[in-house]
């Protein structure tokens, strides 16, 4: 799904700074931001790269542990048992007819730390567009909708916020595992491509794989660093991190599963093994179905269903708090929770003393399945793969497997839309909510906003059900 917002008189179409787009970041290439190959530890290549991965113990747990994010209020549960349905068709489009098993209410599982994740039911579900939507940057990505069963498992029900991420940074920094330098890092479609900075971009001890990128190498980072300690900057602790890479997201997946006693997932060249018990990235699957919420009579484009509306989320012009203030224009991570929000609980820049957010949480009791940042998932984007996909926990293409995009890289695959959804769409002129809907799959080469796209990405973080 293309995201480009006009800016200025001169501003470039998307497609056409796209076009003219490179794809160097001081020699390691879009690979760094999780556009080009990644799951290799390889910079313009897929070739393998080193090997290997560390055991940790896999403790019996009760509870999930984990720095993250506290949601801004807690979900009321659903508690609608467990039924069988026929799903009938919703669109103009024919479609299978199918047995979808309707999983039962999701539980939350209490933490010790600031974050709670969603305890997902397994269940069966129809995957894909069930409006005949078609995106005019990479069209029928989102069909057929196929049948697709996924295991029980966690997901946060927040995103991971600045906070967090900033408090993984500093830890990462005393244990050694990660420095921060200086180099070229790379600006789609902006006046001045390639930006040289003396420091603030952050990578693995020993790697070429760009983590995160700070305030001191990047004007709208969220975090920054004195030469000593990373800081949260303009007060955004609760908002969801952004200038987060994949490599960054995956990163953080093994320092938290390493710091709560469970087994990290990603190996020494980035690839995902799922038989862990530690934190991941979600699938685009497991995505998907965390995102509907249990909802499929009918299927909704939506969390909350089919209106795209505005006061729901936080897209441009939502009317929020922090519509006004130094970008990113996130909000924190769940605060469309249907309460009144206050600004002497929370600060935002505008001049507004309250705010009545409307209740877009969904029915497995996840906040901003739909705007504010862009989620990572742990997939390589391949735009046929509904054409061949494991109808049974699906982990997307190998590398191999995976589209190449019109720079000839290839890239991981993102969910759910943004504060900054670009251009108009055709369903709602005003805003590009296309981005938005629960079936979307953006290709991260479709990273916008020239300058901000580096402030566009967060994440959240899944685990495996061992129980399953």
């Amino acid at each position: 799904m293309r995201n480009q917002k006009d800016n200025s008189k001169n501003a470039l179409s998307r497609r056409e700074f796209l076009e003219k787009a490179g794809v160097v970041i001081g020699g390691i290439t879009l690979a760094s931001i999780g556009l080009a190959p990644s799951c290799k530890n390889s910079l313009t290549t897929g070739a393998a790269a080193t090997t290997g991965t560390t055991a940790f113990p896999s403790p019996t747990v009760t509870t999930v542990t984990i720095t993250a994010n506290a949601p801004t209020t807690p979900a009321a549960p659903n508690t609608a048992a467990a039924t069988t349905t026929a799903v009938p068709p919703t669109s103009s489009t024919s479609q299978p007819t199918v047995t979808t098993t309707r999983p039962p209410a999701s539980t939350t599982t209490t933490t010790t730390a600031q974050s709670e994740l969603a305890a997902i039911p397994g269940g069966t579900f129809m995957m894909g567009d069930h409006y005949d939507y078609v995106d005019p940057g990479h069209g029928s990505d989102e069909t057929p909708i196929h049948a697709v069963t996924v295991s029980a498992f966690y997901i946060g029900k927040n995103d991971i916020t600045v906070q967090a991420y900033c408090d993984y940074l500093n830890s990462a920094l005393s244990q050694n595992l990660i420095n921060v330098t200086g180099g070229t890092y790379y600006v789609t479609g902006g006046p001045q491509p390639s930006v040289n900075v003396s420091t603030g971009l952050v990578y693995p001890i020993g790697g070429k794989d760009l983590l995160f990128l700070t305030q001191a190498a990047y004007q709208h980072a969220t975090i920054g660093w004195d030469g000593k300690l990373f800081s949260v900057q303009n007060n955004r602790g609760k908002h969801p991190a952004t200038g987060v890479t994949w490599f960054g997201a995956a990163a953080y997946c093994n320092w938290a599963s390493i710091k709560n006693g469970y087994q990290p997932c990603y190996e020494a060249n980035w690839v995902c093994d799922f038989t862990q018990n530690g934190y991941r990235l979600p699938t685009e699957a497991e995505w998907e179905y965390a995102a509907r919420g249990g909802q499929y009579t009918p299927y909704y484009n939506y969390p909350w269903g089919n209106d795209a509306d505005r006061s729901k989320a936080n897209w441009p012009s939502s009317g929020d708090p922090y519509e006004t203030g130094p970008v990113p224009l996130t909000t924190p991570v769940g605060f469309y929770d249907g309460s009144l929000r206050k600004k002497s609980d929370f600060g935002w820049p505008s001049s507004q003393e309250t705010y009545q957010t409307t209740n877009s949480v969904n029915g497995f009791g996840l906040y901003d399945m739909c705007g504010n940042v862009w989620q990572w998932c742990n997939d390589w984007y391949r735009t046929d793969y509904y054409k061949v996909s494991l109808a049974k926990d699906p982990t997307g293409p190998d590398l191999a497997q995976a589209s190449p995009m019109p720079d000839g890289k290839f890239y991981r695959t993102l969910r759910g839309g943004n504060w900054y959804n670009g251009e108009p769409d055709k369903l709602l002129p005003s805003i590009d909510n296309g981005h938005s809907r629960v079936s979307n799959r953006d290709p991260a080469y479709y990273l916008g906003g020239e300058e901000f796209q580096h402030c566009e990405v967060g994440f959240r973080v899944a685990r495996r059900d061992s129980t399953s």
